[in-house]
């Protein structure tokens, strides 16, 4: 079990545990990457949009 700590805009500190498995960090990885290319796709349309 891995854990990190992170202040919330309250002021508190919260421990985040979590299990960093293969399958975990695999699947992370993957939605962070979709993430990722979506807003380059939607980056790109703009800009191309503002060039045209």
């Amino acid at each position: 079990m891995n854990s990190y700590w992170v202040r919330l805009p309250t002021g508190d500190l919260v421990e985040v545990v979590y299990r960093a498995d293969l399958g975990t960090m695999l699947v992370a990885a993957l939605l962070l990457f979709l993430i990722a290319w979506e807003a380059a796709a939607w980056l790109w349309s703009l800009i191309r949009g503002l060039f045209t």
